[in-house]
């Protein structure tokens, strides 16, 4: 598969630690886990991915829709953590 087989090989061993990592995390330090919102997030960078390799047309248009997505999605939940970051930044 080429070039193409060893990025796929490298995404799926990520997964996979990133897998493990969950687990094992949450033996020390409980936490909310949300899959469906990680494979979600996991499946639309995987079709940006794959927009950019094989640019239909369009391509870019679907890179933007995506990515607005994207954010949209994952601000949400990032907002506590930005918002206790930017009032120590502030502070100093």
């Amino acid at each position: 598969m080429g070039i193409q087989g060893a990025a796929l090989a490298t995404f799926l061993s990520y997964f996979l630690c990133y897998v493990i990592r969950i687990v094992d995390a949450r033996r020390f330090v409980p936490f909310k886990c949300r899959p469906l919102i990680s494979f979600a997030g996991t499946a639309l960078m995987l079709a940006m991915c794959l927009l950019t390799e094989f640019r239909p047309r369009g391509y870019l248009l679907m890179e933007l829709l995506i990515t607005a997505v994207v954010c949209v999605v994952f601000v949400r939940p990032l907002m506590p953590l930005i918002t206790r970051v930017m009032s120590r930044v502030k502070r100093r």
